[in-house]
């Protein structure tokens, strides 16, 4: 017993950490409550779960308190929008061009009652419209869509757009501007202005209204900092010296003004628009989407999938990243949802280089780019009517993919066949069961084949050497 004792002890093995003495314990306490990295229990966080985020970190292109990692990337998917506050009534847009269980946590939403607007991500024009006619509380979609179509989103405009809903909002729902309007629908403050069937106001009844929110908006302030409606008192004795109201119930007018003010300040309090981008498809070698996101003021959260070019398939894992106040409260969130990265995933996950990382991702993206087009050459051929890959010219995000994703727009692509299964044995037989696998998921050293459905082959590009890799084009174009 002694011997178990002494092997769970600090930071050895174990969920929780153990310790000899009241003064190591009130140190470890102590250091955790400064969000030092401690060994208390592995669902708050632990030491070697802050190193990989760090080392990670390094690799997206953020600081180290920008980032967490979570055990999957549907995980990421969920703590970035539960992170929201979404609630029922709201609205949200989305992408019907997600990854499968994306679309499945989506149907959960709609479900609690918030109201999700399906919209192509690769019309961003579409988008615009639709961001003015429902001004949603977020917009949710993948960079490149892990779906057949592969649409691209263009981030800039989405950028450009959201900064511009964002201010907007702000001026339409900042604290004076909501009282103002909220005045002017009450009979008394009309007949005070001497405004009763006016429908402008002059400029001394402009500042004599102005006033008006002046008082209103420093009470609603003393009244969220003092946390108690006492302060209407005076508010109401200001009001009734210069005549105002005077005549109705205090009770009443009590009751009114402490609902206009909860109005007023939770409206202040609602933030606008958010974006929630995934950008499992291309990784930040591919589109740098963390770079992206320091160039503007938009409110954006980038998730990842680990497993695939992070994890190369040891492990599953999530990435979320974003502004660190934001990222620090979605890390309490993580102790409560119990979605952290266990320590036993933590283990095994590679170790990489910023280097090393650009050069093997860049390596399957432009494998995957060079067998897209190779397949595009025989469509029409051994059953193929199809190829989709947002790096080839036919697509309708092409421009702004070759603009912004050189290497290739995602390490995936999808081929159209008459009869999938047929095509799959057709290529094997061509390209060589060796130089092939099979199975879903992306990011491998050998070129991955899936077929999904009767009609559609899923194909990603591994880091072939470039003499194999022009082998199999040349086999994949060898069809008579």
């Amino acid at each position: 017993m002694k011997e178990q004792i002494e092997e769970n002890r600090g930071e050895k093995p174990g969920i929780s950490g153990t310790y000899p003495s009241v003064q190591e314990w009130k140190q470890v306490f102590d250091d955790f409550y400064k969000g030092k990295s401690v060994k208390i229990y592995d669902r708050y966080g632990y030491p070697e779960l802050m190193k990989k985020e760090e080392e990670i970190a390094k690799l997206v292109g953020v600081e180290k308190d920008e980032l967490m990692l979570v055990n999957n990337g549907m995980a990421a998917v969920v703590e970035a929008l539960e992170s929201l506050g979404l609630k029922a009534g709201e609205t949200i847009l989305c992408s019907p061009y997600v990854y499968g269980q994306s679309g499945e946590y989506l149907k959960e939403l709609e479900s609690r009652g918030i109201i999700c607007i399906k919209v192509d991500p690769g019309d961003i024009e579409e988008m615009k419209v639709q961001i003015d006619r429902h001004k949603p509380k977020a917009i949710f979609a993948e960079v490149v869509g892990n779906d057949e179509p592969m649409p691209v989103l263009n981030v800039e405009e989405l950028f450009a757009k959201t900064e511009e809903i964002n201010q907007r909002y702000k001026e339409e729902m900042s604290l004076d501007k909501v009282l103002e309007r909220s005045l002017m629908n009450r009979a008394w403050v009309r007949k005070y202005l001497g405004s009763e069937k006016a429908t402008t106001l002059t400029k001394e009844q402009q500042e004599k209204l102005s006033e008006l929110v002046q008082e209103f908006e420093a009470t609603a302030r003393k009244i969220d900092q003092d946390h108690s409606y006492m302060p209407l008192r005076s508010l109401i004795k200001s009001l009734q010296e210069k005549g105002i109201g005077s005549e109705v119930d205090l009770r009443l007018r009590l009751l009114e003004f402490q609902n206009l003010l909860n109005s007023a300040w939770l409206a202040k309090k609602e933030d606008g628009l958010t974006l929630v981008l995934d950008n499992t498809l291309t990784t930040p070698t591919g589109f740098d989407l963390a770079k992206k996101m320091k160039q503007t003021s938009a409110p954006v959260i980038g998730i990842e999938s680990g497993t695939k070019f992070y994890a190369h398939d040891t492990g599953t894992l999530g990435l979320v990243y974003g502004n660190a106040e934001k990222i620090a409260q979605m890390k309490v969130r993580r102790a409560v949802s119990g979605s952290y990265l266990p320590p036993a995933v933590e283990a095994i996950l590679p170790e990489r280089n910023p280097e090393e990382f650009k050069k093997l991702n860049k390596k399957s993206l432009e494998t995957t780019r060079a067998l897209a087009l190779s397949f595009s050459k025989i469509i029409g051929k051994d059953g193929i009517t199809a190829v989709s890959y947002p790096s080839l010219p036919e697509h309708k995000n092409y421009e702004y993919a070759e603009k912004e994703m050189p290497y290739g727009a995602a390490g995936v692509f999808y081929i159209f066949c008459e009869d999938a299964w047929k095509t799959a044995q057709v290529l094997e037989d061509r390209i060589g069961k060796e130089n092939i696998e099979y199975g879903g998921s992306f990011g491998f050293d050998i070129t991955r084949v899936g077929v999904f459905g009767e009609h559609s082959i899923r194909i990603a590009g591994g880091r072939e050497e470039p003499e194999k890799l022009q082998a199999m084009c040349e086999a994949i174009e060898s069809v008579e």
